[in-house]
């Protein structure tokens, strides 16, 4: 199954890689995840198709407030973060993204 993909120690030892660069140079993951949407985004490939799908309804997504949540449950059963295709680095990264980009707007 595709989860064990992401056991192996070479996965391991490139998310341990990435926390390491992180915590040597501060900023360095944000950077590097812009560079592979960037990236994403404008490629042609299609097999990369499914993958930019997945992003463009993950950056899609509109914020709402909790009640307004509640009440469109019954559009959606599961939301996209949790959709067994994204992996957990991605679903980590999207994450960290998604905070930052909603900390940058209250703050601006």
């Amino acid at each position: 199954a595709t989860g064990d993909k992401f056991e192996r120690p070479a996965v391991h030892a490139f998310l341990d890689s990435l926390m390491d660069l992180e915590l040597e140079i501060p900023g360095s993951c944000e950077v590097l995840i812009g560079r592979l949407l960037h990236r994403l985004g404008s490629s042609k490939e299609s097999s990369l198709q499914g993958l930019q799908e997945t992003a463009a309804s993950v950056f899609a997504k509109k914020s709402e407030p909790p009640s307004e949540q509640a009440s469109n449950k019954k559009l959606t059963n599961t939301p996209p973060l949790s959709a067994p295709t994204v992996s957990p680095l991605a679903r980590f990264l999207l994450t960290r993204w998604q905070n930052q980009v909603s900390q940058d707007l209250n703050s601006g």
